[in-house]
């Protein structure tokens, strides 16, 4: 009797742990009427949803000017809400720096033309620019930020990215020259100011952005 006993709780372990690995594989169904980030930080996976979890939305963009004319930059992202019970560190924020000069602007031409299913957006990159003879105003692309659980900051602006790739998937105007909602497709090498570097991959980002200067 204690043998068929044994071969019992054997079984039932065997089918706990088959059916915890099998959640653990389980992949991440994005919403069909929410924003969000998906992909993976050093091989693990993070996902943010707005309004699971704390999180939600932020803008991140602006205007900038060089004294004679302003530029301006798409920004949007993701964090916790404060106050959220159970608080997280870990945020990303997407920016597209400089694309376009107020002086010639048109905003239902812009995101028509910029945020287009099948681009390849290039990096904002400082490394190797001296920004005492090179005006920043005048680099323009996009630039991915990532903040881990201990509230360490990571950016794709200083370090090297090649064999990394950004590209828009999905591109919807929502209010005429003034928010789109993008979807796109990313892997990139985020660094924080001592050089060292987390690679994301396989990420994908559902979002909208606002001109910042109407």
């Amino acid at each position: 009797m204690k043998k068929y006993y044994l071969l019992f709780l054997l079984i039932i372990l065997i089918g706990s742990s088959i059916s915890c690995k099998k959640d653990r594989e389980t992949p991440y169904e994005p919403p069909k009427d929410k924003y969000y980030f998906t992909g993976k930080v050093k091989d693990i996976s993070k996902s943010f949803t707005e309004d699971v979890n704390g999180y939600g939305l932020y803008k991140a963009g602006g205007c900038g000017t060089n004294g004679v004319e302003f530029f301006a930059t798409y920004g949007t992202g993701f964090k916790q809400k404060s106050g959220y019970y159970i608080l997280s560190n870990e945020k990303i924020r997407v920016c597209f720096k400089n694309i376009y000069r107020k002086a010639s602007w048109n905003g239902d031409s812009l995101f028509n033309n910029y945020f287009k299913p099948g681009l390849s957006v290039n990096w904002y990159s400082l490394v190797n620019v001296d920004t005492t003879t090179v005006n920043p105003y005048t680099i323009n692309g996009v630039e991915i930020t990532w903040v881990d659980g201990k509230g360490d900051s990571y950016s794709t602006q200083w370090g090297d990215q090649s064999g990394s790739q950004f590209i828009f998937t999905e591109a919807n105007l929502l209010t005429p020259g003034v928010l789109m909602r993008v979807k796109a497709n990313f892997n990139c090498k985020v660094y924080d100011k001592f050089g060292n570097y987390l690679v994301m991959k396989d990420c994908v980002l559902m979002c909208p952005f606002e001109e910042p200067c109407y």
